[in-house]
């Protein structure tokens, strides 16, 4: 499978294989044309897809600016842009369920397994922590949990691991 498998306009930022599950039968992209696009993976017995026929299951539109990252688990898409918005999506409904700002160009997010909490790297060298909206008693209008690493180096990947309990970070200059 290649990029040109996808139908997609402008260039590609991020692709994930959906989280949450043993078997991955998803992935999402995230592009400059400011859309996240859901796709099915194909079945065990076809190892191609047909770019002249392929088609998204799920295309969502809303990001005021290039779309940076997502995460795709069950029926939620969590993205993060450079509009300095974080946004969590319903694939069923094909709409926006919620959106943070985060006051700084988001780069990177990631669900924790559990998928109650969403974390975002920013440029402004912070990571935003915030219950996901589709968890149980989460309050979307609470301020997220602001961690800032020393100096102004931008966030560039976040990953909240399950085998360590950790939140990982990498920044622009390491």
């Amino acid at each position: 499978m290649s990029y040109r498998d996808f139908l997609i306009q402008g260039v590609v930022f991020a692709v994930r294989f959906e989280t949450g599950v043993e078997k991955p039968t998803r992935i999402c992209s995230v592009s400059d044309d400011r859309t996240i696009r859901v796709w099915g993976l194909p079945s065990s017995t076809s190892h191609s897809v047909d770019p002249t026929t392929s088609s998204a299951v799920c295309e969502l539109w809303g990001h005021g600016a290039r779309v940076w990252d997502c995460v795709l688990r069950g029926d939620r898409v969590y993205s993060v842009s450079e509009d300095s918005h974080a946004a969590e999506w319903s694939c069923a409904a094909k709409e926006r369920v919620a959106t943070r700002s985060l006051k700084s160009n988001v780069y990177s997010t990631d669900v924790d397994p559990s998928g109650r909490w969403v974390v975002a790297g920013c440029t402004d060298g912070s990571v935003r922590m915030w219950p996901a909206s589709s968890a149980a008693g989460s309050a979307l209008e609470s301020a997220p949990t602001e961690l800032k690493l020393p100096g102004d180096d931008a966030i560039r990947f976040v990953v909240l691991s399950k085998l360590t309990e950790s939140l990982l970070v990498t920044s622009v200059n390491g």
